[in-house]
């Protein structure tokens, strides 16, 4: 009895282990690649139901949120620009892609805040801009 008792205890803890585990993954099912979107459209967003393609974030805002969505109706989503550009420098269908920005500025921040966020955006946009007119 003494012998059965360890293993008996053990074997137990881990079938509760597994157990957790696999009904946490089967709650979540987080989207990161949606597919069927020949309209290249902006889909509509679940708000901690969608990740990030490149970083695996939970996007928990849709505040500078971009869509990208590839010839073949495949959409990828990202929790902000950087994460999207990292993404964007590698993919082989950059001339084709269609590409969707959420920009939401609070406006109870004060106005430097606000007009340093707006140049940052100018100046990211400015170089995509330059990236795109290099493509073609």
């Amino acid at each position: 009895m003494k012998k059965v008792l360890p293993v008996l205890t053990v074997f137990i803890l881990i079938i509760i282990i597994v157990s957790i585990f696999l009904s946490m993954s089967s709650q979540k099912k987080m989207v990161t690649i949606q597919e069927g979107n020949h309209e290249h459209k902006p889909l509509d967003i679940t708000l901690n139901h969608y990740q990030d393609t490149q970083c695996g974030m939970t996007i928990e805002t849709l505040v500078h949120s971009v869509q990208a969505v590839a010839p073949d109706g495949k959409t990828w989503f990202f929790d902000d620009v950087g994460c999207f550009a990292l993404w964007y420098k590698n993919i082989k269908f950059q001339k084709k892609a269609t590409i969707w920005f959420i920009q939401m500025i609070q406006t109870d921040i004060s106005t430097d805040v606000r007009l340093g966020i707006i140049k940052s955006i100018k100046h990211l946009w400015d170089t995509v801009s330059e990236h795109m007119k290099k493509r073609a």
